[in-house]
């Protein structure tokens, strides 16, 4: 009996989306944002490039069984309040 080859990878079979954990602003000198990768869908090792922080994109990697998620907040600092965090899925690796 042969082990089937699993499914290959998409990056569209992933969803993340970013949820803002703290949020400390000081006037027009900007902001530090912690922000939590949140991934819906199939789950291994995926490869998030985090953009918003004021010194360019911020890349972690968040692994996963099932539902659940070894992952770590992201401390990022934008140039104000106004500014937009926003993660893409930029790599995808099955263990």
């Amino acid at each position: 009996m042969t082990t089937p080859e699993p499914e290959p990878l998409d990056l569209d079979d992933f969803i993340v989306t970013l949820k803002v954990t703290d949020k400390q602003c000081f006037g027009d000198i900007g902001c530090n944002v912690t922000v939590e990768p949140n991934l819906e869908n199939r789950t291994y090792s995926i490869t998030l490039t985090i953009s918003g922080d004021e010194t360019g994109p911020v890349i972690t990697t968040v692994d996963g069984t099932g539902t659940q998620y070894d992952l770590m907040p992201v401390m990022l600092s934008t140039r104000g309040s106004g500014v937009a965090t926003k993660a893409k899925i930029t790599a995808v690796q099955e263990y």
